[in-house]
């Protein structure tokens, strides 16, 4: 059974073109004009009163018709006899079906929509002017996007049949292209490609290939693959293989702890028996989490544990501060679900002001922020490289509920991390997670209160910002809820 564990949402670069061109019909004569040539042909020369009674025209039309045919260059009159023309002739021996067929050119005009990276026919309806908190894909090739009118008139010249496909024209199998006159750039936008990773029970991970609509050819689907795959192997780290361990020991994880090898974690035993038995190896108020917390299931898994553990609090108690610390990933939250799990998360709190961004800083000055709904109290922090590598992710709300996250790497899968780990509502856990939280986001770190300053090209954040801040401990029972900021910072 394969499961989502992560969606990523890429954008390619596209511009829309308007090209002048000529093209060739390939069109059949009148009903008439044709049975009559058929008819010489099949006699190779017919004298005129002849047709004119086996058509049944009169004088006067027999005459029309003569004349039209002459104009064509169809037939050669001589003394009271017709034949057909070579030039006749040899429309019937280029045509596949036995019939005369014969061009002409016409005026075409087509606004045509290219990605830039193989400059294939896109959709560029509705498509967005800006590629928001999406991955890019940015053209490898700079002179060739430099010379995109002169590109674009190749890749018209090469998808023509597909273009006319795309555009419902009627009679496309009778059209070709002559020649292009004129190519003129205009707007430019992007198209969102979302891919969508899935994991089985044997640990295997597969993804779908990017959907670049029904215009586009095989190679372009696989050359952008390919970019695809470039840029995740690029983020491989094998050296993250023993993180489930350490993850497992500070979260007094058992269940995790059971299914650790010496290389690393038995992804088909921990799969198997974790996500695909029929009973829980968690102790009630703890469920595993297999996946980004932004995918479906696991969104309204926390959700609904949020809900339950809100509505159970003494005396009606609510949080007013929650908080969700984001790994350092330059591909995490890069889709719109993020942003949906965040305004999903918020309203079970119950105040959708109440969950604050916690991002790595390295995320901004990548330009790379996740695609979430950001409270104005973001803070960003610095990863401290020693203790968990920038893979760990929290989401916290204090005191009733946290999850905890490893992001851990595939074997045989470079640059594919997938988050593992619970959602508690074990007051014990709860407050490690705080005390996790304090550990790698605040004390000492770099932390600033959003949007951070920016000068030479490399962001200013407050060191120490928070450091002055008294820290509140968890402690179940009637006293409710208790935030994990003492006072409100000031910047």
């Amino acid at each position: 059974m394969k499961r989502e564990v992560d969606r990523i949402t890429y954008s390619i670069p596209a511009r829309t073109f308007f090209i002048e061109s000529y093209v060739s019909k390939n069109e059949r004569l009148p009903v008439v004009t044709e049975f009559a040539v058929r008819i010489v042909r099949i006699v190779r020369e017919m004298p005129i009163l002849t047709l004119r009674a086996f058509l049944g025209l009169s004088e006067q039309e027999t005459a029309s018709l003569l004349a039209d045919l002459e104009q064509q260059r169809l037939i050669d009159v001589t003394d009271d006899a017709i034949a057909l023309t070579q030039y006749a002739i040899s429309h019937f021996e280029e045509s596949s079906d036995e019939l005369p067929r014969f061009s002409s050119i016409e005026k075409r005009s087509d606004r045509v929509d290219f990605e830039l990276l193989t400059f294939c026919p896109v959709n560029g309806r509705d498509a967005p002017k800006h590629p928001g908190r999406t991955i890019v894909l940015e053209p490898t090739d700079g002179q060739a996007l430099a010379q995109s009118n002169l590109r674009a008139e190749k890749a018209y010249q090469d998808h023509f049949d597909r273009i006319l496909r795309s555009k419902d024209v009627r009679d496309r199998k009778r059209t070709d292209l002559y020649k292009v006159t004129s190519v003129e750039a205009d707007r430019s936008f992007y198209i969102p490609v979302s891919i969508k990773i899935d994991l089985d029970e044997s640990g295997t991970y597969s993804r779908n290939p990017p959907d670049l609509g029904p215009a586009a050819p095989p190679e372009s689907i696989d050359e952008v693959d390919s970019l695809i795959s470039d840029g995740l192997r690029a983020r491989s780290d094998s050296s993250l293989s023993d993180l489930p361990m350490r993850f497992s020991e500070h979260f007094e994880d058992k269940v995790l702890a059971q299914f650790m090898l010496k290389n690393g974690l038995n992804w088909p035993a921990y799969l198997a028996s974790v996500y695909e038995g029929s009973r829980s190896l968690y102790a009630e108020g703890t469920y595993p989490v297999l996946g980004n917390l932004y995918v479906e299931r696991n969104r309204d898994l926390v959700s609904q544990q949020i809900r339950d553990a809100m509505a159970a609090a003494p005396g009606g108690k609510q949080c007013t501060n929650a908080f969700w610390m984001a790994p350092d990933s330059s591909t995490w939250g890069r889709t719109i679900e993020a942003a949906n799990a965040f305004e999903s998360f918020a309203r079970s709190i119950g105040h959708v002001t109440a969950l604050h961004s916690i991002l790595p800083s390295s995320l901004i000055q990548a330009g790379a922020k996740p695609n979430m709904t950001l409270s104005p109290r973001t803070l960003y922090y610095a990863p401290p490289e020693a203790a968990w590598k920038g893979r760990l992710e929290l989401l916290l709300v204090p005191p009733f509920i946290a999850v905890c996250l490893i992001h851990v790497p595939l074997p045989d899968a470079p640059g594919i991390n997938v988050p593992i780990g619970f959602v508690t509502r074990d007051p014990r856990r709860v407050e490690i997670a705080r005390q996790t939280l304090i550990e790698n986001a605040c004390g000492n770190r770099f932390v600033a209160v959003s949007p951070p300053r920016s000068k030479g090209g490399r962001v200013q954040v407050a060191d120490e910002v928070y450091l002055g801040l008294q820290y509140v401990p968890i402690v179940a029972g009637p006293a409710g809820c208790q935030t994990l900021f003492a006072k409100t910072p000031t910047t």
